[in-house]
């Protein structure tokens, strides 16, 4: 029967490396497996974020506060992401007009969630920007005797 190596023989080249050259292969093999991993964010390692920590953001005023045409887009945003679970007077969550949180915290709390709460964490499906607006419609809100 024929010898099924001589199909193969581009496997012979590997035959000829020493014993220590495979688990090099095996390790520079695995490394790039890892670097293309990281890369693609896989496991999670980030870079370091140049985002402003809270402590950098506090005092911070809301940019979009008093802004008729942020308001209205913040009641939209509300509207379609806030209210199922805030409702007029909270019901999952809090009622979000008698809140004591600081400007920073909120948009905080609303971007990166609350650990042990229902709170999820909004940020990929809201910008800072948005959240601001949607905190500029509640500030308006606390203001008005306008009904939601």
């Amino acid at each position: 029967m024929n010898d099924p190596r001589k199909y193969f023989h581009h496997r012979r080249r590997f035959d000829k490396l020493p014993q220590w050259g495979m688990g090099i292969l095996d390790v520079l093999f695995f490394l790039t497996f890892l670097i293309l991993l990281i890369s693609l964010g896989i496991l999670g390692v980030q870079a370091e974020s140049n985002q402003a920590t809270p402590q950098e953001k506090k005092g911070q005023t809301n940019p979009f506060s008093g802004d008729p045409k942020s308001i209205q887009e913040g009641k939209v945003l509300y509207g379609s992401t806030c209210v199922i679970c805030h409702g007029k007077k909270g019901g999952r969550g809090p009622d979000l007009t008698s809140s004591r949180l600081s400007n920073e915290a909120f948009v905080e709390v609303v971007l990166n969630g609350r650990k042990g709460t229902q709170m999820p964490a909004w940020r990929g499906k809201l910008s800072e920007e948005e959240v601001w607006k949607i905190l500029a419609y509640l500030e308006d809100l606390k203001k008005s005797t306008i009904p939601r």
